[in-house]
């Protein structure tokens, strides 16, 4: 077979449709999903939300996460003062695997069991009311 342009072509142009056919079959095979099922009404809301993230930064530093085998570990400055602790596990990937727990606050640090989550990367937004004031805190997590 004698190669020329018409050749090389040809199979350049089919080299690409290949690829570009197995881009978009690799693209239909993603997942994504939105932040949560009513994003457009919290969208409205987020003010509220930049909000209690302002208030927040005080304890951003001293609140802290830490991971074991068995739990994650929110430890908890002493100045402290809340009751009640609102802890959102949100999975970027799959909707299906956001978790959420809320916990009375006695004294000192939450624990969360590791049986309840699966590995991977976690946004961690913990939510309370101190004074009638909304603060919130957002740290990142990997779980192995």
């Amino acid at each position: 077979m004698k190669w020329n342009w018409g050749t090389g072509i040809t199979i350049t142009l089919a080299l690409f449709m290949g690829f570009i056919v197995y881009l978009a079959y690799r693209a239909s095979q993603s997942h994504s999903d939105l932040y949560a099922a009513d994003y457009y009404k919290q969208e409205l809301a987020y003010q509220d939300k930049i909000d209690g993230l302002q208030r927040g930064k005080v304890y951003y530093n001293d609140i802290r996460l830490k991971v074991t085998p068995k739990k994650v570990l929110i430890e908890l400055p002493k100045s402290f003062n809340a009751r009640e602790l609102k802890v959102d596990f949100y999975r970027p990937n799959n909707a299906a695997l956001d978790k959420e727990f809320t916990f009375q606050i006695l004294e000192g640090n939450v624990e969360v069991s590791r049986e309840a989550l699966l590995p991977g990367k976690y946004t961690v937004l913990l939510q309370w009311k101190e004074k009638g004031d909304l603060h919130l805190v957002e740290k990142q997590i990997e779980l192995d």
